[in-house]
């Protein structure tokens, strides 16, 4: 019997990935609702439902899995090769990655598109001010607030669970190791939380930066001219 033919039980909760048909009890690999073809161990194995590096499936690498899903989604044919109906999709995710996208790329592009010391207008004045303060709440906000709700509810990192770190090298004293006080996982998801606002406080420093400096040119030295307008020119 092949892993194609292996049925389910009677006990065992198995879901079809595309339309979440109760699959208990089928014999035949196949979905009688949407009439999707699987193979059984797709379903059972968990390691096969978490893609790679999809920034949906990794909330704990926010920064690394953003960085990731956007560079691989310039190569679309080699990208939705790696997706499979058997990998759950988290639509708060993917709408948080979409609005990250577009506020990217809103900035890149009206910033290299407008012209440099042009006035603005009320209109643009209050779209732009809306457009800072919607980005300033997506990366101070959200991102933050995402991230505790998964470190706390997703991983589980409370005050009773205790950071030792390999060896046990920070096991507190008053557990009887040698470090000089107690770590437990929800400070360190509270200290990652903070390392998310220190890195965005830096994209936004570095893009306020990019967009005063927009269309400069850095100056060249002149050389100097005779009365005549001919440049002088030292001799070696």
């Amino acid at each position: 019997m092949t892993s194609s033919e292996v049925q389910t039980d009677a006990e065992e909760q198995l879901f079809c990935p595309l339309c979440d048909y109760d699959l208990r009890g089928l014999v035949d690999p196949r979905c009688p609702e949407c009439g999707y073809q699987f193979q059984w161990e797709e379903l059972r194995d968990p390691a096969r439902r978490l893609h790679p590096y999809l920034f949906e499936h990794h909330a704990e690498r926010n920064v690394w899995s953003f960085r990731k899903t956007l560079a691989n989604s310039m190569l679309p044919r080699r990208f939705w090769r790696s997706l499979y109906p058997t990998q759950p999709s988290f639509p708060r995710r993917l709408i948080l990655y979409g609005l990250l996208v577009a506020l990217i790329a809103i900035a890149v592009l009206y910033g290299k598109r407008r012209p440099v010391g042009k006035p603005l207008s009320w209109g643009e004045g209050m779209i732009g001010a809306f457009y800072v303060f919607f980005a300033m709440f997506m990366a101070y906000g959200v991102v933050p607030n995402q991230w505790l709700i998964h470190a706390q509810n997703g991983l589980g990192w409370r005050t009773d669970k205790k950071v030792f770190g390999p060896g046990d090298i920070l096991r507190a004293e008053s557990l009887g190791g040698s470090f000089p006080f107690e770590i437990n996982y929800l400070q360190v998801g509270d200290a990652i939380a903070a390392a998310i606002y220190i890195v965005f406080l830096g994209v936004q420093l570095y893009l306020f930066s990019w967009w005063q400096k927009r269309g400069k040119v850095k100056p060249t030295a002149e050389l100097a001219t005779s009365t005549y307008g001919r440049p002088l020119v030292r001799k070696g």
